[in-house]
């Protein structure tokens, strides 16, 4: 049960992981799903990645930042087309392409 409390467990083992990794800042702005912000710093990204594994995914609030930004269009690589589809539910003016699977 990812992005949920069960994972608190794993958060506290991955933490020690993550946090020895070298996280460089990012040249464009990653929209994190545990804060829906934009975030380039490196620190910042990797103590998102860690509180994400057992935090509830803001996944409406970071699609509504995209599109407040300018996002008009989206990739999504996997099997299915799950999350084109929420996208399509929360703001239509996103089109997504669905790669794979």
């Amino acid at each position: 049960p990812f992005h949920s409390s069960l994972m608190a467990p794993a958060r506290e083992r991955m933490r020690p992981l993550l946090t020895a990794a070298s996280f460089a800042g990012a040249k464009l702005p990653i929209v994190t799903n545990v804060d829906a912000a934009a975030e380039t710093s490196g620190p910042r990204l990797r103590d998102a990645l860690v509180r994400q594994i057992d935090a509830p995914v803001r996944w409406t609030d970071s699609v509504r930042l995209l599109a407040r930004e300018g996002v008009d269009r989206g990739i999504e690589i996997g099997p299915g087309n799950v999350l084109s589809g929420l996208v399509r539910r929360i703001d239509r003016s996103i089109k997504v392409e669905t790669y794979g699977g």
